[in-house]
């Protein structure tokens, strides 16, 4: 059984076909002829992901679902416009992030986090952001990258954003101690809080892995200032490793900090 296939769209040419072969080669994932069939016929018959290759855009179809997972700024783009207004972003405020900052976000998503830091850091600072589904990396890296925005610190903001399509803990390897001022983890919550993420379109596809003592060890490692994890608000998982929990009476989530020994002196 596998997970994902890749097709084209309904009418495609000769180079979309062979496009096409080429991302599933590369992915190592079967290509599926489309034969005018509709994704809902697709999804039947492979009982997988659907990742469709256009002739201008690609688009991803988690295993049930009628749209496709698309990039969007959405949040993020309501807390860009309330920190114009002079408001507190509280992941900017618990990072301490400024201008110059890099930030590693590990759980990409659609990447609403990863905006707001580079937002933070500005033009000189540098946002990388980890996502281990591939489909998922590669509509948002896309997106990211064609976005065009009338604001154009927010535009730059949103392009700055380096997508690296790796597991969190690999992409942590590659990364030098007390190289980066701020990491984040905001894993897929295995319990639903339906008003905490927007990923109701493709919960099937993103990655359920839960933090591992490795995890922490190497977000530690490379954190100049601060790790900050978020969780649900039942998981007493981070005081375990040492983070302070910072309450959200009205919210089902709650942000974890670390701080690194320079950053409390």
């Amino acid at each position: 059984m596998y997970e994902l296939i890749v097709t084209t769209n309904g009418r495609p040419s000769e180079e979309g076909i062979e496009r096409a072969k080429q991302l599933a080669n590369e992915w190592g994932v079967p290509y599926e002829a489309r034969r005018k069939r509709s994704i809902r016929t697709l999804h039947e018959t492979w009982a997988c992901d659907v990742y469709v290759v256009g002739k201008e855009e690609e688009q991803f179809y988690p295993l049930g679902a009628s749209e496709p997972f698309t990039f969007h700024p959405s949040m993020s783009l309501v807390r860009y416009k309330r920190m114009k207004r002079g408001g507190e972003d509280p992941l900017v405020a618990l990072g301490s992030l400024r201008e110059g900052d890099t930030f590693v976000d590990c759980t990409l998503g659609r990447g609403s986090d990863s905006i707001v830091a580079s937002v933070a850091v500005g033009e000189s600072g540098r946002v990388l952001a980890f996502e281990k589904v591939k489909p998922i990396a590669r509509i948002v890296r896309e997106g990211m990258k064609t976005y065009e925005s009338n604001d154009s610190t927010f535009e730059r903001a949103v392009k700055q954003v380096e997508v690296k399509n790796v597991e969190a803990v690999d992409g942590l390897r590659q990364l030098s101690d007390r190289s980066v001022d701020v990491v984040y983890l905001d894993p897929m919550f295995e319990a639903s809080i339906d008003e905490a993420t927007p990923f109701f379109d493709v919960k099937r596809a993103a990655s359920y892995d839960p933090v591992t003592d490795e995890w922490i060890d190497e977000a530690k490692r490379v954190a100049r200032r601060a790790v900050i994890w978020k969780v649900h608000y039942k998981s007493d998982a981070p005081e375990r490793y040492g983070f302070t929990r910072i309450r959200r009476q009205t919210s089902k989530f709650h942000y974890t900090v670390w701080t690194t020994k320079k950053a409390r002196t």
